[in-house]
């Protein structure tokens, strides 16, 4: 077996080989190394000899030089031998020349010369069969290529299961790499166990059969042969352990034929009859660790469970066999690294959290003490990675933040050193993409923006260099998502459409060449998705409904191809829920409530046939808030509260499950805020009160474990103003306005750290609002004047900056319209018709761009216009100006 601590190259160890005259050898591009030269003092005896042999001819070196050699006699009839002639002169120089020192020469050049001759002829015909492993390779290529086939078309053909295709298929592929990359060290095994001075008769067998014919026939062969093998190792262990070397490469050739359980059960075998031989556990261990991640793939956890178990036992009797071994101690720490990812798939968060960990502190130390090995390197960013992954998914984003920045330091040094590694170029772009999810979900916009970028111009690269990758390309579309995701978030919609149609763009491409591809189809949808969200933001209602239904056609056509892909019909039902929302916006509500419907009724046979699945019973909660909305907006109370007291009842039950889990709890608290709504819609502001009390009570105790979590602010700052509502309806002002000012404290130090963000800014005006009304409520006009004028302002910045969102438009006209009731209240009619007079303007200005106008704002605007014209009226020329579109 192949010991790879020696660090051998190939040079070394053919050179410290016994010689084996007569014997080539082929080496590893399978030429034939050429004879030794000969001796340099043979060659100064053949430029002294006489002409033995032209360097022009092929004359026989035994014949003697033609100048010299008499005629043969002419041969007698005579039944005698005649008697022998007295030699004539010819002859007797020919005798003499044969008793001198050159005859004698010439016969040993003869000698050597017919040496040669059979040499070279016995080693042509040995070197026709000579062990090569550039041949054995060939096999071995063909031979995986083949599997690969196979099980590729095998997993084409599954029918009404993408899920468990696109599993197999990833799992095939997997399969395929991991054999190729063993292949050259297989190929090197079998031609060590047959080509050395300890090399038995089978091993040579064995190793002759698979590099002429092939790895099944080899297989057949070890076979016939295993009985003896282990009969002859058993008579006498130690002296016949390399008798095992077979069986061991052997095992190795089914696991490369994807022949698992028979490769199991080989190892199996070796290392039950020899426990403490290095070779077979490391061997061992190779082959459950790959058995272990594609049982992860294909989704069946126990077997993963039971493989990485059983390759840990075999990792820890090496480092007990040799303690000082650092290969031994990485393995442990990828063992710890799987299990933890076994773990991860079951929702055991802090067992996979102390596997991570483990596997950390070994790889730290390995890294330390070898820092220019890359691969060490690598290993260590990638369970950093995972550590971090773990962290986010436990609400722990400061820890995962830290986790992420130690990752990337190490990818950035590695893609630095070999700037031509695309694997290490990738892998830094998905650590920045990592550390941008992380900070986009602690409120830090604009330092996600800033990773996301830096990930979206490495993977330019990419995909610039490798046009028909089609995984570069996608890479690149799910960047540009991700950037326009952030731009959304920060009211940079024109910047966000523009990424996302990029992304359509090559999502289309991918979707077309491989219209086969389910993968590719639900990419397509997914970006269509995104541009419809953008165009709902932008006012464009019929672009994002036109996007949305796209979309829809996409994944209906995937449902319906597969109706047992769980996956495919939760994707349907979040596309009808998307089609659902913007009919809302557009006043349809006919149509959202059957769309909300469809998707409820998709949603409840998911829970109800997983119903320990957690993201189907919230995905059943979602769809019961949606359904409950449109019947809140259609003036069914009754219905709405009956939906949102369902959906609170799941999400109860999910943070009563996991409490610790940060999402469980904010979905709590905005089933609470719901329900409170109703409530307050019916007239019940007691029960309302109460539910939005326990709603501020999670909000305030999710703020408080994470400060610097911005969502978790914007969080208790909504739960603040929504108290403050429901005590104005109370009369309670004193109560609102203080809850409106904390809330109004929050937004404010969110809107200072990051300037940038409009939904801060966006946020801030209407806390200014909200404040502003109540004290319009108590008489304080001048407080709420300065209030409004506040808001206004903000206003103002964030439709200049984007004059194209209508939401931004809409904000400024409510401003305007809030301080024209302020005059009203003050009696300055002129101030009045001013403000309403912008804020008519603005709507105007939306009708004829063609943006959407919600109902009940369009049922409002009659009346102001009337109050308008009816002030204009009473005094034209004091308030002419102010009738002008956008006169301030």
């Amino acid at each position: 077996m192949i010991d790879i601590h020696k660090g051998q190259t190939e040079d070394q160890e053919s050179a410290a080989k016994p010689a084996e005259p007569s014997v080539f050898i082929g080496d590893d591009d399978g030429a034939s190394k050429p004879l030794p030269e000969e001796p340099q003092s043979l060659a100064e005896h053949l430029e002294s000899a006489p002409r033995a042999c032209s360097d022009e001819t092929s004359a026989d070196p035994e014949r003697p030089p033609s100048d010299v050699i008499p005629d043969e006699p002419e041969p007698s009839d005579s039944d005698e031998a005649p008697a022998e002639p007295e030699p004539t002169a010819s002859r007797r120089d020919w005798r003499s020349w044969l008793s001198s020192g050159w005859a004698k020469f010439v016969s040993f050049l003869a000698l050597v010369s017919a040496v040669v001759t059979i040499v070279a002829y016995v080693e042509g015909k040995l070197g026709d069969g000579a062990i090569s492993i550039p041949e054995i390779r060939v096999q071995l290529v063909e031979s995986v290529e083949a599997t690969y086939r196979r099980q590729k078309e095998a997993a084409e053909a599954i029918v009404g299961d993408w899920q468990e295709r696109e599993r197999q298929l990833e799992a095939a592929l997997k399969q395929r790499d991991a054999q190729l990359q063993r292949i050259h060290a297989l190929a090197e095994e079998f031609q060590r166990i047959a080509s050395g001075a300890d090399a038995d008769t089978i091993a040579s067998k064995l190793t002759r059969i698979l590099q002429e014919q092939g790895p099944s026939q080899a297989l057949d062969y070890i076979e016939t042969q295993r009985e003896d093998i282990v009969a002859r190792f058993l008579a006498d262990r130690a002296a016949n352990l390399a008798k095992l070397e077979p069986l061991l490469a052997s095992a190795g050739l089914y696991a490369s034929e994807g022949e698992a359980e028979q490769a199991r059960g080989l190892y199996a075998q070796i290392v039950e009859l020899a426990p403490d031989w290095p070779e077979a556990l490391a061997a061992h261990w190779g082959f459950l660790i790959d058995q272990g991640d594609l049982a992860m793939i294909r989704g069946t956890l126990d077997a993963a469970e039971r493989d990485f178990a059983l390759a840990r036992q075999r990792v820890e009797t090496l480092i007990a066999l040799q303690p000082e071994e650092p290969h031994w101690q990485h393995n442990l720490g990828l063992c710890f690294d799987r299990t933890g990812d076994v773990k991860v798939a079951r929702g055991d968060l802090d067992g996979a959290q102390e596997d991570y960990e483990s596997s950390l502190a070994i790889l730290e130390r390995l890294a330390a003490d070898e820092p220019g090995n890359a691969g060490w390197q690598r290993d260590l960013s990638v369970s950093l990675e995972k550590l971090g992954d773990v962290k986010v998914a436990r609400g722990d984003l400061d820890g995962a933040q830290q986790d992420f920045e130690s990752s990337l330091a190490i990818r950035k040094r590695l893609a630095a050193d070999e700037p031509g590694n695309a694997e290490w170029q990738r892998d830094l772009s998905v650590s920045l993409n990592k550390l941008g999810d992380v900070k986009v979900a602690r409120g830090d916009l604009d330092g996600a923006q800033q990773d996301y970028e830096g990930s979206l111009a490495i993977r330019k690269r990419l995909a610039a260099d490798e046009p028909g990758n089609a995984g570069w390309q996608r890479d690149l579309s799910v960047s540009l998502e991700r950037l326009g995701d952030v731009k959304v978030a920060r009211g940079d919609l024109d910047g966000a459409q523009q990424d996302f149609e990029r992304s359509l763009a090559i999502a289309e491409r991918l979707a077309a060449d491989e219209p086969g591809n389910a993968g590719w189809q639900r990419d397509l949808s997914v970006s269509l998705n995104k541009l419809g969200d953008v165009k709902v933001a932008r006012g464009d209602l019929d672009g994002a409904q036109q996007d949305f239904e796209g979309s829809l056609a996409i994944r209906e056509r995937l449902a319906a191809d597969e109706p047992g892909n769980a996956e495919w019909q939760r994707d349907l039902s979040v596309s009808l829920n998307k089609l659902g929302d913007v009919k809302v916006a557009r006043g349809d509500l006919d149509g959202a409530q059957q769309d909300y419907e469809r998707s409820l009724a998709i949603a409840e046979r998911l829970a109800a046939d997983e119903p320990g699945n957690a993201g189907w019973q919230r995905d059943l909660s979602v769809s019961l808030n949606k359904l409950g909305d449109v019947k809140v907006a259609r003036g069914d109370l009754d219905g709405a509260q009956q939906d949102f007291e369902g959906s609170l009842a799941i999400r109860e039950r999910l943070a009563a499950d996991e409490p610790g889990n940060a999402e469980w709890q904010r979905d709590l608290s905005v089933s609470l805020n719901k329900l409170g709504d109703v409530k307050v819609a019916r007239g019940d502001l007691d029960g309302a009160q109460q539910d939005y009390e326990r709603d501020l009570a999670i909000a305030e105790r999710l703020a408080a474990d994470e400060p610097g979590n911005a969502g978790w602010q914007r969080d208790l700052s909504v739960s603040l103003n929504k108290l403050g509502d429901v005590k104005v309806a109370r009369g309670d002002l004193d109560g609102a306005q203080q809850d409106f000012e904390g809330s109004l404290a929050i937004r404010e130090r969110l809107a200072a750290d990051e300037p940038g963000n409009a939904e801060w800014q966006r946020d801030l005006s209407v806390s200014l609002d909200k404040l502003g009304d109540v004290k319009v409520a108590r008489g304080d006009l001048d407080g709420a004047q300065q209030d409004f004028e506040g808001s206004l302002a903000i206003a103002e910045r964030l439709a200049a900056d984007e004059p194209g969102n209508a939401e931004w438009q809409r904000d400024l006209a409510v401003s305007h319209y809030k301080l024209g009731t302020v005059a009203d209240a003050r009696g300055d009619q002129h101030a009045l018709a001013q403000h309403w007079s912008a804020m008519l303007a603005i709507f105007d200005a939306l009708d004829q761009a063609g943006m959407h106008i919600s109902p009940s704002d369009r049922a409002g605007l009659p009346a102001i216009r009337a109050r308008v014209e009816a002030i204009s009226t009473a005094t034209p020329a004091r308030n002419t100006p102010a009738a002008s579109p956008g006169a301030d």
